[in-house]
């Protein structure tokens, strides 16, 4: 489906992302856990957000540990979300 558009800032070691368009998704604080300079990883305890700075290319997997995905058992299990697409600075 069409995810409409993720609002995503960075304040500091805090990653916090939005999204006004799908239903129940609220707003969610990752904490940055990767900076290369090249590529963002930050986490939470049921979602992964990275971002590559030369490509503006970004992944958001949902479903993580409690709700459902596992990096171990190599897979989802249910109630997973996975939302991708190329950022774009706001003026």
């Amino acid at each position: 489906m069409d995810g409409g558009e993720l609002h995503v800032t960075i304040d500091g070691n805090d990653i916090v992302i939005k999204n006004s368009r799908i239903n129940g998704f609220g707003s969610h604080t990752l904490k940055l856990k990767k900076n290369t300079g090249i590529e963002i990883g930050a986490a939470n305890d049921s979602m992964f957000f990275s971002y590559n700075i030369v490509s503006h290319n970004f992944v958001l997997h949902t479903g993580i540990g409690l709700s459902g995905f596992s990096y171990t058992s190599s897979g989802h299990t249910g109630q997973q979300m996975r939302v991708s697409g190329k950022c774009s600075k706001e003026g």
